[in-house]
């Protein structure tokens, strides 16, 4: 089952640089404004709860999913490796509803698919 992204409350993040959302949850992403990426977080296979992969989607090892207004380019355009350690950023300003992340970080451009 699937969350309304718009209900959700997210964990503010960077990832590679970048200001994202990040929740434990999947996302019904036909609920996403146009404009927005979407990416899934796939976790190490110990289940030490540390984040190992982007993705498009992600079905096992699924840890959770990202949101940003920012493209993550993905190696073939499909994944791309985290490192935790040095691509991953936790911020003090946890707690952020995606209307609060959207007055901060603005969608570049509201006619892109998701």
């Amino acid at each position: 089952m699937s969350d309304n992204p718009k209900k959700l409350v997210y964990e503010h993040i960077k990832l590679f640089d970048i200001d994202v959302l990040y929740t434990p949850s999947r996302i019904d992403r036909s609920k996403l404004s146009r404009g927005l990426y979407c990416y899934e977080v796939q976790h190490d296979d110990e289940m030490n709860g540390e984040m190992t992969m982007l993705g498009k989607y992600i079905i096992v090892n699924h840890w959770g999913t990202i949101i940003s207004s920012t493209k993550i380019y993905l190696d073939d355009g499909y994944y791309r490796k985290i490192d935790e350690e040095k691509d991953v950023e936790f911020l003090e300003d946890k707690s952020m509803s995606l209307k609060e992340y959207l007055k901060k970080y603005p969608q570049k451009n509201k006619k892109l698919s998701r």
